[in-house]
């Protein structure tokens, strides 16, 4: 997303910019983006208040019911360790709702393979002095109920969700002091932000926001350095949540360079800005499975479109000693953990399967590389990996055996959860695009289409929608009934697939299928 095209109103008086003591031209950047996005929404917003009446009884609707609800499950380990008790400080029922909402059910879904100190425990500490911060969490709490309801395409239901999201930009718009002089709170906001946006598949936003996140991480941690020897205890505290903010901002850059690297030049750019040079080495041991999936991320970098395709054969060979250094450094944490005695969590089931599936897609990459460069059938050799791939990913969703057996077309998704931490759709697809095998290919749909799922820039039924044209382009080019991979000829393959955004305010993507010769082209919503 680019500043160069946009027009701001010249009676708009930006005096507040001096309040900053960040003078920093980045930050001052965001912020622009900031009220050019309040100014586009402000009458939308004042529409839909107008409209929003109950027909039935003509109550106002304010998005949320304001009874109290039960109190965390005992059996919920994100609920239990979580500091429940800010819940009172709030004034407002529909307020401390939502953040025991935030608690229950959105800090479950953040964790769901990882534990995360960020969301866990830093955001709400931040957000109990910080009224930018506890805008935005009340935003995004009632923007992730609509979509565990389903309910997130419906502008009327997200009145009260855009109420908080202007109010947390406004809060940026005219800072307190303490707000302006910690950068964290900038970074912070703009990572709340850019989970709403693809919570209503805005994912060409989250991109511009990610590329101003990038910039002001850049900014600060120069600021960090240069400020190294004067470090008070608050200012530990403001590092310590920066560093974690940053990871999450690098998972999210290893997300979209899978997704977008063969077709924007700016996120490469923006990651090896930002995040060169700051993962463990992978050969490093691990102390836990957050460790392991650290160290990972830099594997899938390398991967990412357009990979290793055409480079020296000396860096290809350097990246396969990686991968195979980080499966021995897995391997020993496995059996340390099994040798704990203690038993694993199903959130640990469901990480190691996780990470399995990672390192198998990358393990069969390599002999791609290695030893099959330019033949669309070697994929053939690998079948029954692509199928581990699969059951791995089963595992990771926490799907029962019974998956398969659903009909795609009638049965809705008995579950929904977001998060933006590293997730097994992306794996899913090119195994897709990779094996032509059809029941492989069907059951990696199955599992994609069990659960409402948003891993980050990842929808689910949106992927699983590419998988299929993939699997209906293949089948219908090939002329026959396909009964196994040998029936889909080389020249009938999907060479490639690139995503195509639209525009920061477009839910629509153009996809682009390509072949030997040729290609195949469509546009399609976002939503679900």
């Amino acid at each position: 997303m680019q500043l160069s095209g946009k027009r701001f109103p010249r009676k708009r008086n930006y005096d507040f910019y001096p309040s900053f003591s960040l003078q920093y031209t980045r930050s001052i950047l965001y912020v622009r983006w900031l009220y050019s996005v309040l100014e586009r929404r402000k009458y939308g917003l004042a529409a839909s208040l107008a409209n929003c009446r109950s027909t039935s009884t003509g109550r106002k609707c304010d998005g949320y019911q304001t009874n109290t609800s039960s109190p965390p499950a005992a059996s919920s380990p994100s609920a239990v360790s979580s500091p429940t008790s800010i819940i009172a400080t709030y004034t407002t029922r529909p307020e401390a709702r939502s953040f025991q909402f935030f608690i229950e059910k959105t800090l479950v879904n953040f964790q769901t393979f990882f534990e995360d100190d960020l969301w866990n425990r830093r955001v709400l500490q931040v957000a109990q002095s910080t009224d930018c911060i506890r805008h935005a969490v009340v935003a995004l709490t009632y923007y992730h109920e609509l979509y565990l309801t389903h309910e997130q395409w419906r502008s009327l239901e997200s009145v009260s969700a855009l109420k908080h999201y202007n109010l947390a930009i406004k809060e940026l718009l005219n800072p307190s002091p303490s707000t302006s002089s910690q950068g964290h709170i900038l970074v912070l906001s703009c990572l709340i932000f850019i989970c709403i946006e693809l919570l209503h598949g805005k994912t060409d936003s989250a991109i511009g926001l990610f590329r101003y996140g990038c910039a002001m991480i850049q900014q600060f941690r120069t600021n960090f350095s240069i400020n190294g020897g004067r470090r008070s205890h608050s200012n530990s505290d403001v590092e310590a949540t920066f560093n974690l903010a940053d990871a999450c901002f690098r998972r999210i850059a290893v997300q979209l360079l899978m997704l977008l690297g063969d077709v924007d030049a700016g996120v490469w750019i923006s990651y090896r800005e930002t995040f060169s040079n700051t993962l463990p080495p992978p050969g490093a041991s691990f102390s836990s499975l957050s460790d392991a999936r650290e160290a990972i991320l830099e594997l899938l970098v390398e991967q990412a479109s357009p990979g290793l395709k055409g480079k020296p054969i000396y860096e290809t060979i350097s990246h396969a000693t990686k991968v195979e250094q980080w499966g021995l450094s897995f391997d020993n944490l496995l059996i340390e953990l099994e040798n704990s005695g203690k038993s694993l969590s199903i959130g640990e089931q469901r990480a190691i399967a996780l990470l399995q599936l990672h390192r198998k897609y990358l393990e069969i990459n390599v002999a791609k590389y290695l030893h099959g460069q330019g033949d669309p059938c070697f994929w053939d050799r690998f079948t029954a990996e692509f199928d581990e791939i699969v059951n791995y990913a089963a595992t990771a969703a926490g799907l029962d055996k019974n998956y398969t057996q659903r009909n795609w077309a009638k049965d809705s998704s008995s579950g929904a959860y977001f998060h933006v931490d590293l997730g097994y759709t992306s794996v899913l697809v090119s195994v897709i695009a990779r094996c032509r095998d059809p029941h492989v290919r069907r059951r990696a749909i199955a599992v994609m289409l069990a659960e409402r799922v948003q891993e980050g820039v990842f929808n689910g039924t949106q992927s699983a929608r590419v998988g299929a044209k993939v699997m209906e382009l293949e089948e219908a080019r090939s002329g026959r009934e396909v009964r196994c991979s040998s029936d889909i000829p080389e020249k009938a393959r999907v060479r490639t697939i690139r995503v195509h955004m639209l525009g920061p305010e477009n839910k629509k993507v153009k996809m682009v299928y390509g072949f030997d010769q040729g290609y195949w082209e469509e546009v399609r919503e976002m939503a679900e």
